[in-house]
């Protein structure tokens, strides 16, 4: 009777450790290349805010993010990823640069066109500058 006792204890003891152990969750590993999924995927298991779903790819192994809507958040949002990020020793991927809605290609002659492609290009780079991103995708013409 004790030893049932005991071993009863015992398991439920290791039953309550693993319920309470997160580590369940997580991939542990990490990928050696830089996997980066979007802000959007796994919507059910990484949530939709953006500080979730890096912890979230955190925990899966994944090393990076991407975001082809960065340029669209406010620099408030876009400094709390890079943060977040940083945290996790992760990085962020290319973003994408587009014409501004109802603007024209980039190689048309049309100066106030290609004035508001100049002034995108500095919104660009003070968007690198605050999430450390290292490369923007640049689609020259409106979708």
């Amino acid at each position: 009777m004790k030893r049932t006792v005991a071993v009863a204890a015992a398991a439920g003891m290791a039953m309550e450790t693993l319920a309470n152990d997160d580590s369940n969750a997580s991939n542990k590993a990490k990928f050696n290349l830089k996997y980066a999924p979007n802000f959007g995927a796994f919507p059910q298991m990484g949530g939709k805010e953006p500080i979730d779903f890096i912890k979230f790819c955190n925990d899966q192994g994944f090393r990076a993010i991407f975001d082809n809507g960065l340029m669209g958040k406010k620099p408030a949002l876009q400094e709390k990823i890079a943060a977040e990020l940083r945290r996790h020793n992760m990085d962020i991927g290319p973003f994408v640069v587009r014409a501004k809605k109802g603007g024209q290609s980039m190689v048309y002659a049309d100066s106030a066109s290609r004035e508001a492609w100049k002034q995108g290009l500095y919104d660009v780079i003070e968007t690198s500058k605050r999430t450390h991103a290292k490369q923007a995708l640049i689609v020259p013409g409106n979708d």
